[in-house]
């Protein structure tokens, strides 16, 4: 399942870009954007752990990895929709 390691790091660097927007924003940064950032941040977390839980299956492998990078393209708009 390298495509969906790929894919969790793809959405990883995502996260990790916007939360140094927002370190470096410092002080001018409105909590809800922070919140908003956190509420991303387990929702990321929530993504990877769901890849344990994806057949191994081969016949449902392209499937399964076009849903999962439906999702994670998403998720990715919603992490840079953060406005800082």
């Amino acid at each position: 399942m390298k495509q969906i390691i790929a894919i969790i790091k793809e959405v990883r660097q995502a996260l990790t870009i916007k939360g140094l927007e927002i370190d470096n924003a410092g002080e001018s940064v409105l909590p809800f954007v922070r919140q908003a950032f956190k509420n991303r941040q387990m929702e990321v977390s929530s993504f990877e752990n769901s890849s344990n839980l994806l057949s191994k299956d081969a016949p449902q492998q392209a499937s399964i990895i076009a849903k999962y990078k439906k999702d994670a393209v998403e998720l990715m708009i919603g992490i840079r929709n953060i406005r800082v």
